[in-house]
């Protein structure tokens, strides 16, 4: 299966492969991360607090330490600056992952929507096309909301 992933990662991104090779984070982890990052930057605005959040939830989804997280991000860095195309990273998490791991991420990428204490359009729309692209349903992006607002404390 990792041939299958790495494979996937060679055909789609030759020059970014290499930085993944180097850096040693696993595809999947290098797609999340980037979704991530999209996130944070949709709005065209990384505040102090969405870094921080960005940085608490890799430690908590990918379950690794804070230096690790910090690696991941410049890595997913990398990988985003050379082929900005959501579709293979949501494609990868997509054939990859269960429905409750696609929620999870789902409520992380809520929750870097609601940490810096608003809701931009761009955002609204970014995680729209995500939820799409990863095979979930508008109610399911909507569980993860609720469940994100939630966490953060900012039930509606």
């Amino acid at each position: 299966m990792l041939a299958i992933i790495r494979r996937f990662f060679e055909d789609n991104f030759p020059s970014a492969i290499a930085s993944q090779s180097e850096s040693g984070f696993h595809p999947l982890q290098t797609a999340t991360t980037v979704l991530f990052l999209e996130m944070v930057h949709a709005d065209f605005e990384l505040s102090p607090s969405e870094y921080v959040h960005l940085k608490k939830i890799l430690c908590q989804t990918l379950e690794t330490d804070e230096d690790e997280a910090i690696r991941m991000i410049e890595a997913a860095r990398l990988v985003r600056n050379n082929g900005n195309d959501l579709w293979r990273f949501t494609t990868l998490l997509k054939n990859e992952l269960d429905r409750p791991e696609k929620q999870e991420i789902l409520v992380s990428l809520w929750e870097l929507i609601y940490i810096d204490g608003r809701v931009d359009k761009y955002e609204e729309s970014l995680i729209r096309k995500i939820t799409t692209l990863l095979g979930m349903e508008h109610g399911e992006m909507i569980q993860a909301k609720l469940e994100a607002q939630k966490r953060l404390g900012k039930e509606k």
